[in-house]
């Protein structure tokens, strides 16, 4: 099995892994960029804030998090890169093509397209993370990984708003066969491009030794284990993965609620400007991500030193609580400058829980199914958290908390809810995970840390 820890492990390790945050990073610029476009789509098409909803969620997240179950099989057998290469050129076509179509349904088919590209990211990256690093690596590794998905997000709110600031003072452009492109979708169509070029990096990159070609046995690799092996894989770990994947799920959609209500309480209850909040957030949100991917994983290391196999679960518990406090402290700050560090300690939790959210289902699953581990996880998440939590933020605030001065308490209410059952779900599979080895714990200064620092 090709680690990073070996000479040639370590020489693949660093370019794949940096390849993976970097398709992180254009997946969610893509998704992000949509919503800096409301205004334009809407003035442009003609249509309701209900449509744009179903552009922005149902159209992607459906897809996204159904066909990563269909991709799942195929990462566990073909070629990765190769695979996700071949992803990365079809939803760069499909992001040209929302700057192309004229219309609300040609402009709906394209984010599907977009949603079934990157479905197959995330199994893409939880396998060839399992063969290039071994488990005390992978928190880290998986952490550098997450870094990706603040840097889209901060780009997108910077650098996607000053493009399209840009574009629309240019008349529209004329092209044969389409017609007329107006601003955004010449924005659509400059995101397009580094998506074909980070897909030449992985045809060049080459596909590394899978782990469970290299233990399996002969029988085992003709069997092909499919979703019914993976399902009593997972069955037979109780409830720990479920748990895990329920707690996480609520975690990850307090993000994904933090991401697009907190900048909505700095416009409609602090009063700022939209392009003064894409900038703050911008810088906060890129900060908290790399703070958190450094933080993280060496706190667990540090708190593994000494035996203690929780670890992990034991930062991730107290980082739901910084980012309970830091829901409450952008809610409730009087100084502006202290709600947007609360704003910063809502980030930080999600890049500190990332890494490990990841490398704790490898720990309990064979290397067989770590892209069916990938897809399902993000078809839990995506489904339950992603879709729930944010929208349970809006029906708080229209029923309970009705109102302009509705959100904030809505927020609150909340925040309570997914990080405490998150920190207790968690809790109660604390000593179910096992620990690192005495001779990984050794060689984690000596072996991972050179390697790791190099991405």
């Amino acid at each position: 099995m090709m680690t990073a820890s070996t000479p040639s492990g370590a020489r693949r390790a660093a370019p794949l892994l940096f390849l993976l945050a970097l398709s992180y990073m254009l997946s969610l610029f893509d998704r992000q960029l949509l919503v800096l476009m409301i205004g334009p789509i809407k003035r442009d098409m003609g249509i309701s804030d209900t449509a744009f909803s179903l552009l922005y969620g149902f159209a992607f997240t459906i897809f996204y998090s159904s066909l990563s179950l269909v991709a799942a099989p195929l990462v566990d057998r073909l070629n990765r890169t190769r695979l996700l290469a071949g992803a990365l050129v079809l939803w760069s076509l499909a992001t040209a093509a929302s700057g192309l179509v004229q219309s609300y349904e040609g402009l709906f088919v394209a984010r599907m397209l977009v949603g079934v590209g990157e479905a197959t990211l995330a199994p893409v990256a939880y396998s060839l993370i399992a063969d290039l690093f071994k488990p005390h690596q992978r928190t880290q590794a998986f952490s550098i990984y997450a870094i990706g998905m603040f840097v889209g997000v901060g780009l997108s709110l910077s650098l996607g708003g000053h493009l399209i600031q840009m574009l629309e003072h240019l008349p529209p452009v004329e092209l044969p066969v389409v017609g007329p492109v107006r601003a955004w979708q010449l924005a659509f169509l400059a995101a397009s491009v580094p998506g074909l070029v980070v897909a030449l990096g992985f045809l060049a990159a080459g596909e590394p030794t899978r782990g469970y070609a290299a233990t399996a046995s002969a029988t085992e690799r003709a069997s092909r284990p499919g979703w019914g092996a993976f399902l009593g894989a997972f069955r037979a770990s109780g409830s720990t993965l479920l748990f895990h994947h329920l707690a996480f799920a609520l975690l990850i959609g307090q993000g994904f609620a933090n991401s697009l209500w907190l900048p909505t309480l700095f416009t409609r209850v602090r009063g700022w400007p939209l392009g003064e909040v894409g900038l703050i957030f911008a810088g906060v949100v890129v900060s908290a991500g790399f703070a958190g991917a450094y933080v993280g994983p060496r706190t667990i290391r540090a708190l593994q030193r000494p035996g203690a196999p929780d670890a992990a679960i034991r930062v991730c518990v107290l980082a739901c609580a910084i980012g309970a406090a830091g829901v409450f402290t952008a809610a409730l700050a009087t100084p502006d400058w202290a709600a947007v560090l609360g704003v910063w300690m809502t980030f930080f939790t999600i890049s500190v829980t990332a890494g490990p959210a990841s490398a704790m289902i490898q720990l309990l699953m064979p290397p067989w199914a770590q892209g069916r581990c990938g897809a399902f996880f993000t078809f839990f998440t995506q489904l339950l958290g992603s879709s729930l939590v944010p929208l349970s933020i809006a029906l708080v605030g229209q029923h309970i908390f009705a109102g302009p001065g509705g959100l904030a308490p809505s927020l609150m209410t909340v925040a309570v809810v997914t990080y405490g059952l998150g920190a207790g779900l968690l809790w109660r599979i604390r000593d179910r995970f096992p620990g690192p080895s005495a001779e990984a714990r050794a060689s984690t200064e000596t072996q991972a840390a050179p390697v790791l620092r190099r991405v």
